[in-house]
C-alpha cells in the first residue's frame, strides 16, 4: 500500500499482512504498521508536535515531542513513570537533532500526562491511536495534563478508530488495485 509523502516527507510503501487486519478486527495487540498507518489518517499540521509511538516490551506508549519548547510528553495507558531507557534514547536523539541544526544544547523537559487507562491487557496500541487522534483535535489536553478528566475509553470509541483504520486501508487498496 502506497502512502503519499505528506506524513513522512517521502512516498512510503507499507506492506500489510493479513495478520495486521486481524489485529484491528479482533481487537488484539497491534503492529507498528497498524499504528503508523493510523498516524497517516489524522490531519496534523506539520511541525507542531512530533508523535513517537514506542513499544517498550509488549506495550505501546506515546511520546509527544514539542521541539520548540524542548518538551517530551509521555502518555502511557498503564504506568505513569517514564522508563530510563526511553529517557536516554530520546535525550540522545534530541542532542543529535540540536547538533545537526547548529543549536546549542537545550535540556529536555519531561511531562507525564495523566491519560486514560486501559481496562484490558491488549488495548495499548488502540489507546496510542486514540491519544494521537484526541491530541490533534485538542492540543490543549497536554497543557491541562488531565485529558479533560477522561479516565478510560469505551469500546465504542475504540471501535470508531478501528473502523477509521479499516476504511482507510480498504480505500487505499481499492485505489491501487481497481
Amino acid at each position: 500500500m502506497k502512502v503519499e509523502n505528506d506524513l513522512l516527507g517521502v512516498d512510503v510503501q507499507y506492506h500489510l499482512q493479513k495478520v495486521d487486519m486481524g489485529y484491528i478486527c479482533e481487537l488484539k495487540e497491534l503492529s507498528i504498521q497498524c499504528i503508523v498507518l493510523y498516524m497517516r489518517l489524522e490531519d496534523a499540521k506539520s511541525g507542531e508536535l512530533v508523535f513517537a509511538p514506542c513499544n517498550i516490551g509488549a506495550h505501546w506508549v506515546l511520546l509527544v515531542i514539542e521541539v520548540s519548547t524542548s518538551t517530551v510528553y509521555y502518555l502511557d495507558s498503564i504506568n505513569s513513570k517514564v522508563p530510563l531507557n526511553i529517557r536516554i534514547l530520546i535525550s540522545t536523539a534530541f542532542i543529535i537533532y540540536e547538533g545537526n541544526k547548529g543549536n546549542r544544547r537545550r535540556t529536555l523537559h519531561w511531562k507525564v500526562v495523566q491519560c486514560p487507562k486501559q481496562l484490558k491487557d491488549v488495548e495499548c496500541g488502540f489507546y496510542v491511536m486514540m491519544f494521537m487522534r484526541d491530541l490533534i483535535r485538542d492540543q490543549g489536553i497536554l497543557s491541562k495534563n488531565n485529558f479533560n478528566g477522561r479516565n478510560t475509553y469505551t469500546k465504542a470509541e475504540i471501535d470508531e478508530v478501528r473502523v477509521e483504520w479499516i476504511n482507510f486501508v480498504m480505500t487505499k487498496y481499492e485505489q491501487q488495485f481497481f
